[in-house]
């Protein structure tokens, strides 16, 4: 595995990376990874073979079994990424950020532009409800400026990590933060992701959410969460089109 991944990097890696390398290189990694998982899978013949399917499997105690001592092994790519690919991905996330740099530019034009704005103007720019303007910027409850900002914290460690995986659970957790609004709703939602997006100052935004949609297991509860991450940022792509 060390020789694998030392030609890997060598081939898509450093200064040799290039954007239109990256199709080849999601080929190779899901080509090494369905021979690996067919390896295991004779190793361990419990896994089954449907890469969608969820297996349980029990952890022996004595006395009662708990809920915890259960291991979820979702897929080849679940299992094996973590374990196996850590240090390709740093190579893999560099080529999607170049893959994408075009509609990155424009994303990253909107948000400056909007970044420039106080929170006031950024706020009723992006049409959050102004019942819920006027609660943050008169100081009457803190707590959603709170939740909005502990969200954007939660975004801006993204920018140092590499795994698709970690990526996902950044989104999840950041969306969770903003479900602390008790008036959360589809016609907030979409400002408050928006808000927090620009707040975190996310330079690659468009290429994060295709890497982990190419290699992070999503369950369904995700695709929601995932959508409104896009339209947020088409909306910001858009600001930065028409500057």
């Amino acid at each position: 595995m060390n020789r694998l991944e030392t030609v890997f990097r060598d081939s898509y890696g450093g200064i040799g990376a290039n954007r239109f390398l990256l199709p080849h290189a999601i080929s190779e990694v899901q080509y090494i990874i369905k021979r690996l998982h067919s390896i295991v899978r004779i190793l361990f013949p419990f896994l089954d073979g449907s890469d969608q399917d969820v297996t349980a499997i029990g952890l022996t105690r004595l006395g009662d079994a708990d809920p915890d001592d259960y291991l979820c092994i979702n897929s080849g790519y679940t299992l094996l990424h973590p374990l196996v690919f850590q240090r390709i991905y740093p190579s893999l996330k560099m080529l999607y950020i170049l893959h994408h740099v075009d509609d990155d530019k424009e994303y990253s034009r909107g948000t400056e532009f909007l970044s420039q704005m106080d929170d006031e103007r950024l706020l009723h720019f992006i049409h959050f409800p102004q019942n819920l303007c006027k609660t943050i910027l008169g100081k009457e409850d803190n707590t959603v400026l709170e939740d909005l900002e502990n969200a954007a914290i939660v975004l801006q460690r993204m920018n140092t990590l590499y795994a698709p995986g970690e990526f996902l659970d950044l989104f999840r957790v950041a969306f969770q933060q903003l479900s602390n609004i008790q008036q959360l709703s589809c016609d907030v939602l979409l400002p408050s992701v928006v808000f927090i997006v620009v707040k975190a100052g996310l330079s690659h935004l468009g290429a994060y959410l295709h890497y982990l949609t190419d290699f992070a297991y999503t369950e369904p509860a995700d695709e929601y969460t995932l959508v409104t991450y896009e339209a947020a940022y088409n909306f910001i792509r858009k600001q930065g089109a028409l500057t």
